[in-house]
């Protein structure tokens, strides 16, 4: 490894904690891993508007987090719309790190599934614990409208997710996948 590329990443990674592997039994996860950050950003509508956003997965099984917000991202800018919580996800830069992006609802229930271990982490090198209710990156498919409005939002210490409306403000903890 080039000594210039790997000087300071002892300090990037102690800006996150991996709370998924990939085993490689999903062969649509290309992944290596996800990491979460060790901090919440503030709350934030996730988009201003009442529209189905064109390729953002209403999908709760999908780890497609990176994909929904580049697409909330995309359909934000083409129309001229704020989408503040994704903002704030992509401009995310922990020493120089980019590339975060809110979990989808598959990601955000599996930190719930490792929730002691990404604790046991957080308390090692300095985390904080999760307050609250978070976006995540999907919209909600319960119903023919409601992908329109409503978006998915979860509690990452229970573990169970909602409905509400887009433009109201919820944290984000950032992800990022590891390759």
């Amino acid at each position: 490894r080039d000594p210039e590329m790997s000087r300071g990443l002892g300090d990037v990674y102690k800006r996150q904690v991996v709370f998924w592997c990939n085993d490689g039994n999903n062969p649509n996860i290309k992944e290596t891993a996800y990491a979460v950050s060790l901090e919440d950003l503030e709350e934030n509508p996730l988009i201003d508007t009442d529209e189905d956003i064109a390729n953002v997965s209403e999908d709760e099984n999908s780890f497609d987090g990176a994909a929904n917000t580049a697409a909330i991202m995309n359909f934000a800018i083409k129309d001229s719309l704020a989408y503040p919580a994704a903002q704030k996800a992509i401009e995310y830069a922990p020493k120089g790190v980019t590339g975060w992006f809110i979990g989808s609802i598959a990601q955000n229930k599996a930190i719930s599934n490792n929730l002691e271990k990404v604790y046991s982490s957080f308390s090692i090198i300095g985390g904080t614990h999760f307050d609250g209710w978070y976006w995540s990156s999907t919209e909600d498919g319960a119903g023919k409208d409601t992908p329109k409005v409503f978006a998915l939002i979860s509690s990452l210490t229970k573990g169970r997710a909602t409905s509400t409306s887009k433009r109201n403000s919820f944290k984000i903890r950032p992800i990022i996948a590891i390759r």
